[in-house]
């Protein structure tokens, strides 16, 4: 039907992006009869109506509309060129329903609309009942029920959404979240070593967000001015206890009494970084807030509450996380926490085949790839870094010592620094100047 309305180019492209349209072009494209502003909206909606009585104005009814539709063999010029669209939405066509979205659209302009519409019914349910339907309705649920906690929301535990922000460290982690808060409203400090990183991170933030200029969100330091009165902040530095432990000990005395105390840290024990900061780990202001490479877009977080963590600080975060339009999920304190500790596995199987078994490492990712993960786990520690990747691993063996191996293809990149994209080289390499994933070099890997 919408096609029948507004042209079959635009109608695919509004239904496969789930693409909303503002007002005034919505009328020029003829999705709707008229704008009119919230003032005049009942006079102007009446009007409509008694022009359309009285035969002053057309009565468009969508299902029997066929002015603006193409003939065939326009039609099927039109699909081709959301082709790449319906393979980038489907990964690959791994998801069914934006394919199906193009078939029923282009039967009911072949066969008109009543028939289209019993195709669009018959699709609908297959797609349904389907394993892929079924999966997708339950992360649908699943996403929506992350944000119902059992934690106590009400009086002083209701916690308040920061509205100042102050975040350790403006390497592409740092910078990412830095981008989150900018962009749902917040005012956020990146605090850098030196000014070199601190022009470096307002480099990344900008890039970012698409800004040739930096944003008035934004300020970078290298000191810890205007930390006395913001709400929370979030460290973003290398995976290393003792510098974290060093890190939170300054901050606790920059900071004010109320002010959240988080680590982006992705498997370090909790517990271990707000050691030296007893009093306020006591009152509940020390928590985890693992967000995920690249920190702006990815939807996951991470909210890791300790023993000593109140319900306030977890509210707090919570609402944080609505507020930056992140999914987060509330998880207990251990090495790797929820998702890392859940992956850990695979990456131990995925390097010990590749060292061990002699498989190659491309094969691996390709294999995962095809099974449906949006990435290998090889192509991921590019992604990650390697050098973050290597740190976890000697985490991991601490912790988890009967079960754990370090890599020593790892260990050797590292050695010649490759670190990953961030350094042009890891398992794949990088064109700083070429977007789009690295390439695939076996000799290199080889040797």
């Amino acid at each position: 039907r919408l096609p029948r309305l507004v042209g079959l180019e635009n109608g695919l492209r509004m239904i496969l992006h789930s693409q909303v349209v503002p007002g005034v072009k919505a009328e020029e494209m003829g999705l709707v009869e008229a704008v009119a502003s919230p003032e005049q909206l009942v006079d102007r909606a009446s009007q409509v109506v008694l022009n359309i009585a009285s035969g002053r104005m057309p009565k468009i009814v969508a299902s029997e509309y066929s002015d603006r539709l193409p003939r065939m063999n326009e039609a099927h010029a039109v699909a081709q060129k959301f082709g790449k669209d319906v393979m980038k939405l489907s990964q690959g066509g791994k998801i069914p329903q934006f394919q199906a979205c193009l078939d029923v659209t282009l039967y009911g302009v072949a066969h008109g609309s009543t028939e289209g519409l019993l195709k669009e019914k018959s699709v609908f349910v297959d797609l349904l009942h389907s394993p892929t339907g079924k999966s997708l309705i339950h992360a649908f649920l699943a996403q929506r029920a992350t944000r119902k906690t059992a934690v106590p929301n009400d009086g002083v535990n209701a916690g308040e959404c920061p509205r100042k922000a102050a975040v350790i460290g403006g390497g592409l982690m740092g910078a990412g979240i830095a981008t989150a808060m900018i962009q749902a409203g917040i005012e956020v400090i990146v605090k850098e070593i030196n000014p070199a990183a601190a022009e470096a991170a307002a480099k990344r933030v900008m890039k970012n967000l698409k800004s040739s200029s930096p944003p008035a969100l934004l300020r970078v330091t290298t000191d810890f001015a205007g930390f006395a009165d913001v709400g929370i902040v979030i460290e973003a530095a290398l995976e290393d206890v003792k510098l974290k432990q060093e890190l939170f000990n300054t901050l606790e005395s920059k900071t004010n009494d109320t002010c959240i105390l988080a680590t982006n840290t992705s498997t370090i024990n909790i517990d271990l970084i707000a050691a030296k900061i007893p009093r306020a780990h006591q009152q509940g202001r020390v928590i985890g807030a693992h967000f995920f490479s690249p920190a702006h877009k990815m939807p996951l977080l991470e909210v890791v509450r300790t023993t000593s963590t109140s319900n306030a600080t977890i509210n707090s975060v919570m609402k944080l996380a609505k507020m930056i339009k992140k999914t987060p999920i509330l998880v207990g304190n251990c090495a790797g926490f929820c998702v890392n500790r859940t992956y850990f596995p695979q990456g131990q199987v995925a390097d010990l085949m590749s060292t061990k078994l002699g498989i190659n490492p491309y094969i691996i990712d390709r294999a995962l790839e095809a099974f449906g993960l949006p990435m290998g786990p090889f192509r991921l520690a590019d992604l990650v870094g390697v050098d973050i990747v290597a740190a976890i691993g000697m985490i991991y063996g601490m912790a988890y010592a009967d079960r754990s191996r370090s890599s020593s293809v790892a260990n050797e990149m590292l050695k010649m620094n490759w670190r990953g994209q961030k350094s042009g080289q890891g398992y794949y390499t990088y064109d700083k100047n070429v977007r789009g994933p690295g390439k695939p070099d076996p000799n290199r890997i080889a040797q």
